[in-house]
């Protein structure tokens, strides 16, 4: 169904928006999280500061969490150790 936020990238858009105000994580260091940064089941995401590449651990919110799960269970799953901002195009073509 059209608007539905299912395949279309919405869901990924609303979870990186929603991690991005409820951790305060800058976008660039959104956009390079991989599935093995998050934590759903502890709430939290490890960003890694870009210039010394040092992981920290950040509280999430649950509707972020939610947003994600939705993207995650559509159609074009990222594979594993793909980043979570990539477009699903760009992550098929690798």
């Amino acid at each position: 169904m059209a608007g539905d936020g299912r395949g279309d990238g919405c869901d990924r858009d609303r979870a990186l928006l929603e991690f991005y105000v409820s951790t305060g994580a800058r976008v660039s260091e959104l956009l390079l999280l991989a599935l093995e940064d998050i934590d759903r089941a502890g709430g939290l995401i490890y960003v890694a500061a870009l210039r010394t590449r040092l992981r920290r651990p950040v509280l999430a919110s649950a509707d972020a969490f939610r947003h994600l799960g939705r993207y995650l269970a559509a159609d074009d799953f990222p594979a594993p150790g793909s980043h979570f901002g990539a477009p699903a195009a760009a992550r098929s073509a690798r």
